[in-house]
């Protein structure tokens, strides 16, 4: 019996009591589980069998040619027909105007992208994260605000329906109205609820857990460091040389570069070498030996009405392209940078205001809730200091995840 209390007591502490979970934990999670993330991890997988498939065409290959004739009306001396191995071929392409070569580099630039694009989507998936981990915060706080303000008005119906019960002047209209603002607040608290659980799912299923966990989500508290004006324009520079978004503009052009010389390879010879091994008697032509063959196969398209050409100034126009799209996105980081910063500096002194006025609606708070517990308040003003909290809490997690977005965002650009 003691047994079975106990295990009934451990189910019940297990189905009240839920895990918690912090944003740093929900980062983590993020970055094993996320389906974008995991996708461009097998894209890469994917860019990197690529270049070892491009690098092995730059070896000598072989081939095994097999034949039959069917119908031959010359008798062999043995009166047999042929088939089988005839030979064996090793070819290496000798020279192919850099077009294997260039081939190999460019699929090399594609790999080094994709390593760029998982930064860039990593980065991505933490900000929405971080959006809805603060959606939860925010909503969680303005439940928890209303929960209380239902509670003082339970009280108060109750001490309202007392005094109404026993004649003690007190109207039925002021019981009424806190009736149908009871009403109201459940409304409301269904509907935190739903936007909760709907936050929470969203979250879930970024960070690859079941949308059926349960987890308390905790409150998220740093303290960023103030940045110079002289730190800001260092953070430019380094952005502009070594930051993601200006190297993968880098890998661009460099494609299209090489993507100019494999057009021109359009104009050179491609020279090949060939040995090959015959394996039979060569019964069909009276040669009874095995012997060895040493080829160099030469070929250049001499004429093809400028299609050449064409190619080449095509990919020149993308390349000129390609350094225009750099020098606009350099252009514009510098801006987003100064932006960001400009952001930050203003996001904290906003939360030092938010935090202050929130702690004077607080106290404000309380005092109404006294005023109105004691019949010296209607139950709307009442409910109008309630919202006015409600909204201080809800501005004050908006300012706090703007500010780590914020100071997300500059990192990514420096980066």
């Amino acid at each position: 019996m003691k047994k079975k209390i106990l295990m009934a007591g451990m189910l019940l502490c297990t189905a009240v009591y839920s895990k918690e979970i912090g944003l740093v934990e929900v980062l983590e999670k993020l970055k094993v589980n996320n389906y974008e993330i995991k996708s461009q991890e097998q894209e890469i997988e994917i860019k990197k069998l690529t270049v070892k498939k491009e690098f092995k065409k730059l070896f000598p290959g072989a081939d095994f040619e097999v034949e039959k004739e069917i119908l031959n009306n010359q008798q062999y001396k043995d009166g047999a027909n042929v088939f089988g191995p005839q030979k064996v071929t090793a070819g290496i392409n000798v020279y192919s105007g850099g077009k294997l070569v260039n081939n190999y580099k460019k699929v090399k630039k594609d790999f080094s992208k994709s390593e760029i694009d998982l930064i860039l989507i990593n980065q991505d998936m933490e900000i929405k994260a971080i959006e809805l981990y603060f959606e939860i915060l925010s909503l969680n706080k303005q439940k928890e605000i209303t929960l209380f303000a239902k509670d003082t008005l339970l009280k108060q119906e109750k001490r309202l329906d007392i005094l109404f019960s026993n004649n003690k002047m007190v109207s039925k209209n002021e019981l009424l109205e806190v009736k149908a603002d009871i009403m109201s607040i459940d409304a409301e608290l269904l509907e935190y609820a739903d936007s909760i659980r709907v936050a929470k799912e969203k979250l879930f299923v970024l960070i690859g857990e079941d949308i059926n966990s349960d987890y308390t989500f905790t409150e998220y508290n740093e303290e960023f460091l103030r940045k110079s004006r002289e730190q800001l324009q260092m953070d430019i520079e380094k952005a502009k040389k070594e930051g993601n978004l200006a190297l993968k503009k880098d890998l661009d052009i460099e494609k299209a570069e090489l993507d100019v010389k494999i057009a021109r390879a359009g104009f050179l010879p491609t020279i090949k070498l060939n040995v090959e091994y015959r394996l039979d008697d060569d019964i069909k032509y009276g040669d009874n030996h095995k012997d060895w063959g040493l080829e160099i196969e030469a070929s250049m398209n001499v004429f093809q009405w400028g299609a050449t050409l064409d190619d080449i100034d095509s990919k020149k126009i993308a390349l000129e392209r390609r350094e225009l799209e750099k020098n606009n996105v350099l252009e514009n980081l510098t801006v987003d940078i100064r932006s960001k910063y400009s952001k930050i500096e203003q996001l904290k002194k906003e939360i030092t205001i938010a935090k202050e006025r929130k702690l004077l609606l607080e106290e404000s708070t309380k005092i109404q809730n006294i005023r109105f517990t004691n019949g010296m308040l209607s139950s709307l003003d009442y409910l109008e200091s309630i919202q006015l909290l409600r909204r201080a809490e809800e501005k004050g997690y908006v300012l706090q995840k703007d500010l780590i977005l914020a100071n997300k965002e500059y990192n990514n650009l420096i980066r």
